[in-house]
């Protein structure tokens, strides 16, 4: 239920990185209206409530898999390893659920009013907001080491499991698929460190829409 519920919430980032690019998001924005520049970044903030949506789910939706696998596959002689894996779903499914939350919490007093967040470009003088570019990219480098940590936790648990050599490599492959994820990671923190350091916002933001699109994409087929 919680990949199917992720894949719909993929599908919203889809949705939103279209209308994104029909409004303008990726063109030079001295080629745009002033309309359409508030509708890129009206399109942007209700992006981010998504994507939180979107990466929490995928990551909760790789944890159950791995509750699933590892609690039927580790011998009940290795007791303290079944605890490990109890508690390394847990704290998996903390941070997978915790990082939505962060970034929720933020953008709901991301700009003074709400408003500005997508008027800050047209109406500078009539409100302000936190450094934005920065919090995209912070948030961006803990949902990527968030990744990496629920991925390392599923090795001691494989290597401990009642099967041969060839099964346990073969298993620790299709978990390590799941290291694509944090390669769409690292590509979506470099152009938020491009969109950062631009001038040219709407431009830069283009990539920006994809790859936070393509990541939990990524980590979908991965589970499949």
């Amino acid at each position: 239920m919680i990949g199917l519920f992720a894949l719909a919430l993929q599908l919203a980032t889809m949705i939103l990185t279209i209308l994104g690019g029909q409004y303008g998001s990726g063109k030079h924005v001295w080629s745009l209206q002033m309309v359409e520049l508030k509708m890129i970044f009206k399109v942007l903030y209700c992006y981010t409530f998504i994507y939180g949506a979107a990466a929490a789910a995928t990551k909760l939706s790789f944890v159950f898999s791995f509750a699933r696998i590892f609690d039927t596959g580790i011998p009940v002689k290795y007791a303290g390893l079944k605890n490990y894996t109890r508690i390394a779903v847990w704290a998996g499914g903390f941070l997978a659920c915790a990082y939505p939350f962060m970034v929720w919490g933020v953008m709901l007093g991301v700009c003074t009013p709400i408003s500005h967040f997508w008027n800050q470009y047209t109406e500078p003088e009539h409100g302000s907001c936190i450094d934005t570019t920065l919090f995209f990219l912070v948030a961006g480098i803990i949902n990527m080491f968030i990744d990496i940590i629920i991925l390392l936790i599923s090795i001691p648990c494989v290597l401990r499991m009642n099967l041969r050599l060839r099964q346990r490599v073969l298993l620790i492959c299709i978990f390590m698929l799941g290291g694509f994820v944090c390669v769409a990671s690292v590509m979506r923190i470099h152009y938020l460190q491009v969109l950062r350091n631009s001038t040219d916002v709407t431009y830069s933001t283009g990539n920006v829409f994809i790859w936070s699109s393509v990541e939990p994409a990524i980590g979908i087929v991965s589970l499949c």
